[in-house]
Protein backbone atom coordinates (compact mmCIF):
# COMPACT_ATOMS: atom_id res chain seq x y z
CA UNK A 1 0.00 0.00 0.00
CA UNK A 2 2.61 2.02 0.49
CA UNK A 3 5.23 1.66 -2.24
CA UNK A 4 1.06 2.62 -4.35
CA UNK A 5 0.65 5.57 -2.16
CA UNK A 6 4.28 6.88 -3.21
CA UNK A 7 3.95 6.15 -6.64
CA UNK A 8 0.47 7.66 -7.13
CA UNK A 9 2.03 11.03 -5.34
CA UNK A 10 5.57 10.82 -7.51
CA UNK A 11 3.50 10.68 -10.94
CA UNK A 12 1.62 13.33 -9.96
CA UNK A 13 4.36 15.49 -8.91
CA UNK A 14 5.88 14.43 -12.38
CA UNK A 15 2.27 15.71 -14.10
CA UNK A 16 2.59 18.79 -12.22
CA UNK A 17 6.68 19.29 -13.24
CA UNK A 18 5.13 18.59 -16.95
CA UNK A 19 2.25 21.19 -16.89
CA UNK A 20 4.46 23.78 -15.50
CA UNK A 21 6.95 23.19 -18.22
CA UNK A 22 4.45 23.23 -20.82
CA UNK A 23 3.01 26.27 -19.73
CA UNK A 24 2.90 28.09 -23.05
CA UNK A 25 0.34 25.98 -24.71
CA UNK A 26 -3.51 25.63 -24.10
CA UNK A 27 -4.99 23.83 -21.54
CA UNK A 28 -6.79 21.30 -24.10
CA UNK A 29 -3.25 20.33 -24.66
CA UNK A 30 -3.09 19.30 -21.06
CA UNK A 31 -6.15 18.27 -20.09
CA UNK A 32 -5.50 14.53 -21.18
CA UNK A 33 -2.65 14.10 -19.03
CA UNK A 34 -3.64 15.79 -16.10
CA UNK A 35 -7.27 14.17 -16.54
CA UNK A 36 -5.61 10.44 -17.01
CA UNK A 37 -3.43 10.93 -14.02
CA UNK A 38 -6.42 12.15 -11.57
CA UNK A 39 -8.69 9.15 -12.82
CA UNK A 40 -5.55 6.82 -12.32
CA UNK A 41 -4.99 8.05 -8.70
CA UNK A 42 -8.51 8.51 -7.93
CA UNK A 43 -8.87 5.03 -8.43
CA UNK A 44 -5.71 3.50 -6.91
CA UNK A 45 -5.95 5.57 -3.71
CA UNK A 46 -9.48 4.65 -3.75
CA UNK A 47 -8.76 1.13 -3.91
CA UNK A 48 -6.36 1.27 -1.37
CA UNK A 49 -8.29 3.06 0.90
CA UNK A 50 -11.10 0.01 0.69
CA UNK A 51 -8.86 -2.72 0.25
CA UNK A 52 -7.20 -1.39 4.10
CA UNK A 53 -10.07 -0.36 5.65
CA UNK A 54 -12.87 -3.16 4.41
CA UNK A 55 -12.67 -4.83 8.11
CA UNK A 56 -12.37 -1.95 10.06
CA UNK A 57 -15.46 -0.75 11.27
CA UNK A 58 -15.00 2.40 13.61
CA UNK A 59 -12.86 3.69 11.01
CA UNK A 60 -13.20 7.81 10.62
CA UNK A 61 -11.36 8.32 7.32
CA UNK A 62 -14.08 7.85 4.88
CA UNK A 63 -13.10 11.25 4.58
CA UNK A 64 -9.76 10.12 2.67
CA UNK A 65 -12.13 7.98 0.43
CA UNK A 66 -14.39 11.01 -0.20
CA UNK A 67 -11.08 13.49 -1.66
CA UNK A 68 -10.22 10.06 -3.80
CA UNK A 69 -13.81 10.13 -5.56
CA UNK A 70 -13.73 13.70 -5.85
CA UNK A 71 -10.32 13.49 -7.60
CA UNK A 72 -11.63 10.64 -9.95
CA UNK A 73 -14.39 12.96 -10.75
CA UNK A 74 -12.74 15.75 -11.62
CA UNK A 75 -10.26 13.31 -13.47
CA UNK A 76 -13.09 12.79 -15.66
CA UNK A 77 -14.52 16.08 -16.30
CA UNK A 78 -10.90 17.27 -17.33
CA UNK A 79 -10.53 14.00 -19.84
CA UNK A 80 -14.20 14.80 -21.08
CA UNK A 81 -13.24 18.24 -22.25
CA UNK A 82 -15.82 19.93 -20.85
CA UNK A 83 -13.53 22.39 -18.97
CA UNK A 84 -13.47 24.23 -22.13
CA UNK A 85 -13.49 27.68 -21.40
CA UNK A 86 -10.07 28.67 -19.54
CA UNK A 87 -12.07 30.87 -17.77
CA UNK A 88 -13.66 27.97 -15.38
CA UNK A 89 -10.56 25.41 -14.86
CA UNK A 90 -9.04 27.76 -11.92
CA UNK A 91 -12.48 27.36 -10.27
CA UNK A 92 -12.18 23.65 -10.82
CA UNK A 93 -8.65 22.93 -9.78
CA UNK A 94 -8.95 25.40 -6.86
CA UNK A 95 -12.04 23.76 -5.52
CA UNK A 96 -10.99 20.36 -6.18
CA UNK A 97 -7.66 21.33 -3.82
CA UNK A 98 -10.20 23.20 -1.28
CA UNK A 99 -12.18 20.13 -0.99
CA UNK A 100 -9.05 18.42 -0.57
CA UNK A 101 -8.03 20.30 2.75
CA UNK A 102 -11.44 20.59 4.16
CA UNK A 103 -11.18 16.53 4.18
CA UNK A 104 -7.56 16.38 5.80
CA UNK A 105 -8.47 18.84 8.31
CA UNK A 106 -11.53 16.87 9.37
CA UNK A 107 -9.51 13.86 9.05
CA UNK A 108 -6.75 15.77 11.47
CA UNK A 109 -9.59 16.40 14.17
CA UNK A 110 -10.56 12.88 14.50
CA UNK A 111 -7.18 12.00 15.30
CA UNK A 112 -5.85 11.20 18.84
CA UNK A 113 -3.66 14.30 19.42
CA UNK A 114 -2.59 12.99 22.77
CA UNK A 115 -0.75 9.69 20.75
CA UNK A 116 0.02 11.41 17.64
CA UNK A 117 0.49 14.54 18.25
CA UNK A 118 3.00 14.33 14.63
CA UNK A 119 0.63 12.76 12.39
CA UNK A 120 -2.47 15.61 13.85
CA UNK A 121 0.92 18.32 13.32
CA UNK A 122 1.45 16.93 9.51
CA UNK A 123 -2.12 16.06 8.56
CA UNK A 124 -3.65 18.84 9.45
CA UNK A 125 -0.95 21.51 8.03
CA UNK A 126 -0.88 19.55 4.78
CA UNK A 127 -5.11 20.62 4.96
CA UNK A 128 -4.19 23.99 5.58
CA UNK A 129 -1.72 24.28 2.75
CA UNK A 130 -4.04 23.04 0.56
CA UNK A 131 -6.72 25.52 1.33
CA UNK A 132 -4.89 28.32 1.26
CA UNK A 133 -3.22 26.97 -2.28
CA UNK A 134 -7.00 26.40 -3.57
CA UNK A 135 -7.95 30.03 -2.54
CA UNK A 136 -5.26 31.59 -4.40
CA UNK A 137 -6.25 29.41 -7.32
CA UNK A 138 -9.40 31.03 -7.37
CA UNK A 139 -8.28 34.01 -7.24
CA UNK A 140 -5.61 33.79 -9.68
CA UNK A 141 -5.67 37.23 -11.29
CA UNK A 142 -6.17 38.94 -8.57
CA UNK A 143 -3.44 37.37 -6.03
CA UNK A 144 -0.92 34.97 -8.64
CA UNK A 145 -1.14 36.39 -12.17
CA UNK A 146 0.70 32.61 -13.68
CA UNK A 147 -0.46 31.14 -16.49
CA UNK A 148 -3.04 28.32 -16.77
CA UNK A 149 -0.69 25.67 -16.94
CA UNK A 150 1.94 26.53 -14.31
CA UNK A 151 -1.27 27.45 -12.02
CA UNK A 152 -2.65 23.43 -12.54
CA UNK A 153 1.29 22.42 -12.38
CA UNK A 154 1.90 24.51 -9.37
CA UNK A 155 -1.93 23.09 -7.65
CA UNK A 156 -0.92 19.34 -9.00
CA UNK A 157 2.53 19.61 -7.16
CA UNK A 158 1.03 20.57 -3.64
CA UNK A 159 -1.52 18.07 -3.99
CA UNK A 160 1.52 15.64 -4.85
CA UNK A 161 3.33 16.51 -1.77
CA UNK A 162 0.25 16.08 0.52
CA UNK A 163 -0.20 12.10 -1.11
CA UNK A 164 3.60 11.63 -0.39
CA UNK A 165 3.17 12.42 3.15
CA UNK A 166 0.74 10.25 3.60
CA UNK A 167 2.90 7.52 2.22
CA UNK A 168 5.06 8.41 3.99
CA UNK A 169 3.68 8.36 7.01
CA UNK A 170 1.54 5.21 6.68
CA UNK A 171 1.69 2.59 9.30
CA UNK A 172 4.24 -0.25 7.59
CA UNK A 173 3.46 -3.71 7.14
CA UNK A 174 3.88 -6.41 9.78
CA UNK A 175 6.00 -9.36 8.84
CA UNK A 176 4.40 -13.01 9.71
CA UNK A 177 7.31 -14.57 11.97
Amino acid sequence: MRAATLTMGLMLAAVGIWSFANSGVTFLALAFVIGLAMIIDGAVEGGIYIYARSGIRKDNNVWMLADNIITLLTGILVISGELAADVAVPYVFGMWLVFAGVTRITVSMNIDKAEKKENFMWTAGIGLVYCIAGFAGMFNDLLLGVSLGELIGILIIIKAIGILEIGFHMPHARTIE
